[in-house]
């Protein structure tokens, strides 16, 4: 389904290319505007009720292709280690464990993901992480294991408030 929520979905990849530049200002912008269409698209499809399963899908993977595309380039320019930049994806591991017990315990077909709280502050930290890296500013180990501790409570959170399918 095209409307604005998913256009604005849409826009995360170009910027993430857009990163390949050298430029702090460009790499700035670009994480800012994808923050930007990340809260904007999610508040037009919940005021306009734009909603789709499109939408729920396109914004999770073009926000996952947004930070891979970004850490990658990071790491290839030994600002980030890898290890830190799997701590990226703690809630993503959380997300995938959880659905595999849907999967098992064939609630899958019933369930509904939507988005949470624990996810949106993690992402919320993520994206200002990546601002600090792009502005060459090191960031803490803390932050990273910070990642981690909110990536086991979004699993904490998917099996205590979300198991009554």
């Amino acid at each position: 389904m095209i409307n604005l929520p998913n256009i604005l979905s849409f826009l995360r990849l170009p910027l993430a290319f857009l990163f390949l530049q050298e430029s702090t200002l460009t790499r700035v912008l670009c994480i800012a505007l994808a923050m930007i269409t990340d809260w904007l698209d999610g508040f037009l499809a919940r005021r306009y009720r734009q909603t789709s399963s499109a939408g729920r899908l396109l914004d999770p993977l073009t926000d996952k292709f947004f930070v891979c595309f970004i850490l990658s380039i990071l790491i290839k320019e030994g600002q980030i280690k890898f290890l830190e930049a799997l701590s990226f994806f703690a809630r993503d591991a959380s997300v995938f464990i959880f659905g595999s017990y849907l999967l098992y315990s064939n609630k899958l077909k019933d369930y509904i993901f939507r988005p949470f709280w624990s996810g949106k502050i993690v992402t919320t930290i993520q994206l200002f992480m990546l601002l600090g890296l792009a502005l060459k500013i090191a960031i803490p180990s803390h932050f990273f294991w910070i990642l981690l501790l909110l990536g086991t409570g979004s699993l904490i959170e998917l099996f205590v408030y979300r198991t009554s399918v």
